[in-house]
């Protein structure tokens, strides 16, 4: 099965739906500020700009292990209410190969990327 699929799939398992499509055509900034390997997994601090407030930024913090979210979460008000939100879809989508890249897969990039230097 195709990779972009199977992402998507894991995407929606996570925020349903309606948030992937409100995610899916999310036109504010979106920033990987910083990712932070630990015990628990990796964690992915994105910054996602308020499409009402312009100076507002959420910080959704993603924490994959092995390729698989573990966890995701964001500070807003829709996020405490349902337990998901248009700012976790976004940054699950715009970091999809990063975020769901297992670690074996991101060692082969690096290798990759050092042998086409030369």
């Amino acid at each position: 099965m195709n990779k972009v699929k199977d992402t998507r799939k894991e995407i929606l398992k996570i925020v349903g739906l309606h948030d992937y499509k409100k995610g899916e055509h999310y036109h504010g900034y979106v920033n990987l500020e910083e990712i932070d390997e630990q015990e628990d997994g990796i964690h992915y601090y994105v910054d996602v700009q308020s499409e009402s407030q312009r100076y507002h930024f959420y910080n959704v913090e993603v924490t994959a292990k092995k390729g698989h979210v573990v966890n995701a979460t964001c500070p807003c008000k829709q996020y405490e209410i349902a337990g998901s939100c248009k700012h976790i879809a976004t940054a699950l989508i715009n970091y999809q190969e990063e975020i769901f890249m297992d670690e074996e897969e991101k060692r082969m990039n690096e290798s990759l990327a050092i042998l086409e230097r030369f």
